[in-house]
Order: structure tokens, then sequence, then C-alpha cells
């Protein structure tokens, strides 16, 4: 009888490729593949698989699964059932009519398809070919006939048991599987303020950095030895320079210089005159210094109308020519980077919302090659010293981390580190050693009373903690907030009482990202949106269970739910090849409707159902849309909604904040006159969200109280 109980090992021994079907599975990627599609899913969704098909047939309990995948976390039923929802949805399995995964009533899941182990190295064949593969028998046969020929094969399943015996209670020995391990970094910078774009030096035993000094006046180009605590400055102009890249010899810097001489300077870092030998007129995104000292690539745009594309500035004519060319669906080209042996570029080529891949493209120029299909947020990148792989620093769940990233196949392995937020990886080319930025930030929630005169004067925060607190919605009858906080060490929705108190953690998806509550009208549900695999997907969870309900589940992103007036449908946004659409659905995710594909929200219908609010992002402007004949009213004043995080809507109106010099402004635009009006004068303080209590007596905002960079130091990374 099957022990649904039965202890799992915290890895699996089933972590080698297998086969579900025509489904690839490759646990040590957390990819799964189909036909030619390749998905890329969370770490702790693919243990869960193979802890099901390390017990194909066997029921395996929810306890189990809760042991063997978050150990000692703290962590409630809910992530195992969002992680079953995830691998059905990749499966494409039917929950009524499993062909996969089969859930047993108060006893756990099942795996009940066969499980098909590959080589280690055997590609995924196409799905013809699994199909097409016989699944054949062996013929009975006589063990007289066997003894009289070959008499060793009667013994020879007993040789093979015992040999796999031997090598079972080895690998028993050896234990499960070792975790990645976590880099042993230390601190290499502490100062006040942003040391950022740190540049190693290609002996690894100098780091140049963007830092303004414990003035903050201005941002300059720094060099610090390894071995000493105080940095030297390079360079010291009123104007602010980034992006330092390393000579190959390692006695000359390459950065960029801003203002009314800008362009990309050099300087020698023992001392020297600083060169300039271009002149850019716009900005610049990245600079690297090829391994040859013949060219300095660069991320620019010819045009301030143009996109930003990836340049070679020769530095023996001066001469400088555009290798990249952005298609329709991407915006710009950013940070190139040269491998070691200097024949090939790696840059990041964005799309038109956050996601963001990694190109290769040769030097000389030619064909590019996408080697992610990331779709996520990627904040600097550096090619290791054998020229294998990158490092990108980059937010599949949410929070930026580091990655290795495999040229030949573009597969994705985890670069755990003690920080919380990375950015910005540079790697040692001829030494040992990796540099990256820390982001440390305080994100709390304020309360400022509607008639309050001077909001600036308001000191304290509302809903705090040491980690970050942000997006309060207030319910519609004014009692409960729900918020976003990453307190319990992964960004989950809680909600408290209307003063602050009682705080109650809501959901348990421990460490997908998520964001955006809101609240229906009854009160009793909040619909919001998680990233647990990478896409924005919509949930909706009731206050008083456990369990959150995905609603959307297809490989775009979907985001920025609102409840309709009488809570029967939620409105969401919904991206398309680039293009940011509004539609509806019901409760259950089914009968979807596209509502208008020019918006990026909709933030509020009418009471009697007839009309929709919503932005879009193209002009700021608001626009209220016939939900009976499709008539579109744009308003004129799309200033309103400049900085479009900042908002929040009401019956009457829209508040958003607007930035001033010195200062920030609550102001309220009103629907019936179109009018915007000044309602507080708040602090200079980066704003992140902000609402309004039912009874207009409250404004809630969410702004960061500490925002540094300081830099951390991996000596014998290679």
């Amino acid at each position: 009888m099957d022990n649904p109980g039965k202890p799992l090992p915290h890895r699996p021994a089933a972590v080698s490729p297998f086969y579900l079907n025509e489904y690839f599975i490759q646990p040590s990627l957390n990819r799964v593949t189909i036909k030619e599609e390749i998905q890329q899913i969370e770490p702790r969704i693919m243990h869960v698989l193979v802890c099901l098909a390390d017990r194909p047939g066997e029921v395996v309990s929810r306890d189990a699964l809760l042991q063997a995948v978050w150990g000692d976390s703290i962590v409630g039923e809910e992530a195992i059932t969002v992680a079953i929802s995830e691998l059905r949805r990749i499966l494409k399995d039917n929950t009524k009519s499993p062909h996969y995964i089969e859930t047993i009533r108060k006893g756990g899941y099942r795996l009940i398809t066969e499980v098909r182990h590959a080589e280690a190295d055997q590609p995924p064949p196409r799905t013809a070919e699994v199909n097409a593969r016989p699944r054949t028998v062996p013929p009975a046969f006589d063990k007289r006939e066997v003894s009289k020929s070959r008499p060793w094969l009667i013994w020879a399943p007993a040789i093979i048991l015992a040999i796999l015996s031997i090598a079972i209670i080895q690998q028993w020995r050896k234990g499960p599987p070792a975790e990645p391990a976590i880099l042993k970094g230390r601190p290499f910078t502490s100062y006040p303020g942003n040391e950022m774009y740190p540049a190693l030096s290609p002996d690894g035993k100098q780091v140049a950095f963007v830092w303004a000094g414990e003035d903050g006046d201005n941002y300059d180009i720094y060099v610090k030895q390894l071995d000493t605590e105080t940095p030297l400055r390079l360079t010291d102009n009123p104007a602010d320079e980034s992006y330092p890249a390393w000579s190959p010899d390692g006695n000359t810097i390459a950065f960029v210089r801003y203002g009314e001489r800008a362009g990309i300077y050099i300087k020698p870092v023992l001392g020297g005159s600083e060169r300039r030998l271009s002149f850019i007129e716009n900005s610049v995104g990245g600079l690297d210094w090829s391994p040859d000292g013949r060219w300095i690539a660069f991320s620019a745009a010819a045009d301030p109308k143009e996109p930003y594309l990836i340049a070679l500035l020769s530095l023996e004519t001066m001469e400088i020519k555009y290798l990249t060319f952005i298609q329709e669906e991407f915006t710009c080209d950013s940070w190139p980077a040269f491998s070691p042996d200097g024949k090939t570029i790696a840059f990041i080529r964005a799309g038109y919302s956050a996601q963001r891949d990694i190109f290769l493209i040769p030097t000389g120029g030619g064909t590019e090659r996408r080697l992610t299909r990331f779709q996520h947020s990627i904040q600097g990148l550096d090619w290791t010293s054998d020229g294998r792989s990158l490092v990108i620093a980059a937010a599949p769940s949410g929070h930026f981390s580091l990655w290795r990233v495999t040229i030949d196949n573009g597969a994705l392995a985890w670069l755990p580190t003690h920080s919380a937020t990375v950015a910005n990886p540079s790697i040692a080319v001829k030494g040992a050693g990796l540099v990256f930025e820390e982001h440390i930030f305080d994100c709390n929630i304020w309360r400022v009373p509607m008639t309050h005169p001077d909001a600036c004067g308001v000191s304290g925060p509302f809903i705090s903690s040491t980690r970050t607190d942000c997006q309060a919605r207030y319910s519609q009858d004014g009692g409960r907030i729900a918020f976003i906080s990453s307190r319990s060490g992964s960004r989950e929705i809680w909600i408290c009482d209307a003063d602050g108190k009682r705080p109650r953690q809501l959901t348990n998806f421990n460490g997908a990202f998520i964001m955006e509550p809101r609240w229906s009208p009854d009160g009793n549900r909040l619909a919001f949106t998680a990233m647990p695999e990478g896409n924005a997907s919509v949930y909706i969870m009731e206050i008083d269970s456990s369990l959150p309900k995905l609603l959307t589940h297809d490989n775009h992103n979907e985001t920025r739910p609102f409840w309709s007036s009488d809570g029967e449908h939620l409105y969401f946004t919904r991206e398309d090849a680039g293009r940011w659409q509004i539609w509806k659905m019901d409760q259950e995710g089914k009968s979807r409707v596209l509502v208008t594909d020019d918006g990026i929200e909709a933030f509020k219908e009418s009471e009697d159902g007839l009309y929709l609010y919503y932005w879009r992002p193209l002009d700021f402007c608001i626009c209220r849309l016939s939900l009976i004949d499709g008539e579109r009213t744009c308003y004129t004043d799309g200033k309103v909604l400049s900085n479009w995080n900042c908002y929040t809507p009401t019956p009457k109106g829209v508040y958003s904040i607007q930035r001033k010099p010195g200062y920030s402004l609550l102001v309220f635009y009103d629907y019936s006159t179109c009018q915007t009006d000044s309602i507080l004068a708040l602090n200079e303080k980066r704003y992140i969200d902000i609402d309004i209590s039912p009874d207009g007596q409250y404004l809630l905002y969410s702004g960061n109280e500490k925002y540094e960079r300081d830099l951390i130091l991996v000596e014998d990374f290679r």
C-alpha cells in the first residue's frame, strides 16, 4: 500500500533529464521543453515535479512535499496548491480529467504518467519522434533453452541487481545533490550614497566605479584597490561621469561624461591628462573596451528620436559604426560586453514593457543570435573569463539576483548570494573575481490627513518594518487596508485594520514577485498580480481563505486587475506583442472579452456599468469608453497622470502626485470639469504609490526612506 506520508529527500535522486510523454524535463536547468517551445520554471516548482517523478504512480502527501521542497521555511499549504496549479498549466493538464497529475482527496498528489529517463546530454527529440517511439515488450522465453546456450544469463538479473544495489548504497552515502553554493562575497564599499557601475580590472586587483563622493555633489569615476580602503578619485569635473571600462592592459579607463562637454573619454589610472575620443550628444547606455584595444563598444542613439543601438568607436580612426538594428517589438539595445576573445558582443535588448533578453552579435557585424527568452528585467551582464557563459543580474521571481547563462544553449543557473537585490556584475578577464552592486532600501507607508495644511511637516511612518512596505489599498468600507510587505522574508500581501494595527499575512508565495492588491466591492476578496514563473498572472483570493485562485495562465503578461462595479467581473491589462490591451473576464477567468487595445490600465467603471475609465500611456490621457457602443471620449489634460504609478481613482475624479522642484504636489483631476486642482504639498520623497480613504479623510502613500548601493566583491570567482 502507498504511504503518502513517507518522507522525501530534500533533493530527490531523480534529477537527471526525463520525459513525461512529449514533455522533456531538465531539472538541473529548471526547463520544460515541448516541440521547440522552452519554458523556464521556478526552481521550487521544478522540485515539486521531481518529487512526484521520483515516485510515479504513488501518492505523495502535501506534508511530504512541503518538507522536501520548502524545508523549515514557514509557508502554508497554499504554496503546494500554487505549485501544482502552475505545473498543470505548464503541462496543459486538466484537473477534472488529468493526464499527468492527479489530486487524491485528503491524500496528496500522484503522477499518473510514465517517467522515461534520458541521458544527461540527450537533446529533446521532436514530438513526432517521441510519440512514434515503440514501447516494446520482451518476448517470452524458455529458461531451458537459455540454460543450455548461455547459462550465465540465468544469473544476470541477480548480478545486475547486486551492481545496482551497490551503486544505490554509494549514492546514498554521498547524500543528495548539493544546493547551489552561495557566493562568498564581502562588502567592498560601504560609503554614503550610491556606488554604481563597478568595473573589475583585467587582473582582478582594482575596481573602478561611479560615486558622488561624501558630499554627493556630482558623480565621478573612482578607483579602489582590493587591499586599500580609500579610493582614488580619477575624475574631478562638475559634470557627471558614468560607465567606467578598463583598457586590456589595465592602465587606462574609458568613461562617459555628460553635460556641455559630453562624450566618451579616456584617462590613465596612475595620472595624466584625460582625452575626449568622441562627442556623444545623447545619453549612453553602457560601455566596454575590446580585448585587442582597438574598439570601444557603447550604446547610444544616433538621433534623439531614434532607439538606442550598439555601436563601435574605432580608436584608430575615431569613426563610429552601428552594429545592431531594432525590430518592431523591441525598443533599445544596451550594455554591450566583449567576449574574452573579442569576437562576439553580448548585449541587452529591451521590449515595450519590463522584459529584457540577451542577444549576441559578431564584433565585425552580421547575424544576431537571441541567447535567452527570459522576458524579465535585466540589470547588467559580463562574460566569464573562459568565454563559455555570461553572468547577468535578472529578476525572474521579482527581485534581482545573479544568474549564469551558458553561451551554447542559453541554459540558466542561479548564483545565490547573501544580497537581496543585485545589479551590474563585472568579472576579471585574466584573474579571478566578481564584483556587483547590492541595493539597500527601506520603503514605508505613510498616512496624511487630507485637511493637513502642509503635509511636508508630517513625521513618522504609518505602516513600517525593516523591510519593504508599499502599495496600500483601503477596502471600500474603509475598515481594512491591504498592502505589500516583505517583512516575512519575501513579498506577500498583508491586511490590517484602518488604524494600521493587527497586521496579518494573507499570501505565502514564498519568493514570487507579487503586487497590486485590489479589494472587491464587498470587501471579501482581493485580486492581485503575482509572478511565480516569470510572466505576470492575475489571481483572486478570499480574505478568509488561504488558497489563491489563478485566473490567467498563458505566456502573456497579464496584470493590473480591477473589479467591475458589481464585483462580478475583473478588468485586467494584457501585453500582446508589445501592445497593452484591456480585457474583461469573469471570476473564473473565463468569458474573456477584449475591451480596448489602446489602454494600459482600467481604473473605474461607472456605477451603472455603462462606462469604463482608463488611461493610455502614449499621451497620458484619461479616456472614457462606452461599454454599449464603444464611443470613446479622451480628456485633454494628459499631464495629470505624468507620474502614472502614483494615482488613485475616486467616484468623482483621480488623485495623483506631481513632482515639483524641491517638493511634490497631490492634485485632483475632476471628471466633470476636466480641471486639475492642487490639494496638498508633500515632502520631496521618492513616491511609489498612493490611495485615498473612502471617506476622503486620509492619504496613504509609500516612499523610500533609504536607498543606497554598495559594492560586493567575490574574490575567488571564475
